[in-house]
Parts: C-alpha cells; structure tokens; sequence
C-alpha cells in the first residue's frame, strides 16, 4: 500500500515527462474520458495517448458539464504547464469558436501576452473588462480557451498532429495548434 500512496512525487514527474515527451513527438493522440470517483468525490479519468505511449489523469472537473470538461482537457494538454498565452493558435482558436472581432483585437493589441497562471490571465480579463461581459458566447470562456491552446502550441506540444475521439462535446473544436 505504502508504493501506492506514498512518496509520489518521481511518479508523478514521470507521468508528466511521459506526457510531454508523447504530446511533442505525436502524429496523432486519442482521448477520451470517463467519470469516477476519487477520494470520496466524483471526478473525470481522462486518457491521452497513441501507439507510443498512454497517459491517464483524474482531475475533479464536472463529468456533466462539457464546457468544464472542455477547459479540463485543455488544461490537461498543457502537460503539467500553468501558463496561458495569447498567440496565433490562441487567436485561431478564438476566430473559431466565435469570439467576437473587438475582444480578439484587444487581446492580440495588448502588450502582455503570457501569463503566469489563472489568476493573472484572470486579473488580466478582468482589467480588459471581458469577464464582465454579459454575452453568449461567454467571452472569458472563449478566450481562457483559447489562452491554454495557445500555451499548448507555446510548448511545442501536438505540433500538426491529429486529435482522435469519440464524439464527446467537450473535444468539439478542438484542432491542432499549428
């Protein structure tokens, strides 16, 4: 039991290095999710992987909300990584799902493009005034969205490569950052 629960600290660095190393050289990844339970509570198992490798994570995201969903996968892609960015897959991303002309322009015209984690992309939106805005779709979804594609491009991660899935809404949209 001790191997199971304690010291994970190398396992865990492991798993993500086994992450990020199959993201980088990968042609093509499938995913895929379920719901579980861990520590009492109900969470997602999710599965990234090819014919190289295969990496599991459970996360406490909403299993019932696919747009949670959607941001836990991205955030999954990540591979460890807390950054948000605004660069050209992010600005795709962004065109795609709909955000609208004036706050694409406003992220894209602003000095500050990287950021350290959530709470300074948060700040960032707040001080921007889109997490204010009271449209569909949500602006600050859309572009928190669109910020962790664009950190997973930043990281060379899934470079032209082919998401595989079944067709579950919170991978909809979701294309190759380069």
């Amino acid at each position: 039991m001790r191997l199971l629960i304690d010291r994970q600290d190398g396992f865990l660095e492991e798993t993500r290095e086994v992450l990020r190393a199959g993201l980088e050289t990968a042609d093509w990844i499938t995913v895929d999710d379920t719901g579980a339970r861990h520590r009492g509570a109900n969470a997602v198992c999710t599965q990234i992987g090819n014919d190289s490798f295969a990496w599991f994570g459970t996360t406490g995201s909403n299993c019932a909300a696919k747009r949670i969903n959607r941001m836990n996968f991205l955030e999954l892609l990540r591979a460890g990584h807390t950054d948000y960015v605004v660069n050209e897959a992010a600005l795709d991303y962004m065109r795609e799902h709909d955000l609208a002309g004036p706050v694409i322009r406003q992220l894209a015209e602003h000095t500050q493009r990287q950021f350290v984690d959530q709470a300074a992309w948060q700040r960032h939106l707040e001080q921007l005034g889109i997490a204010a805005l009271p449209v569909t779709p949500d602006p600050a979804r859309v572009a928190t969205e669109g910020a962790l594609w664009g950190a997973v491009a930043e990281h060379g991660f899934l470079n032209e490569a082919v998401i595989v899935s079944d067709d579950a809404g919170q991978l909809d949209g979701t294309a190759s950052p380069r």
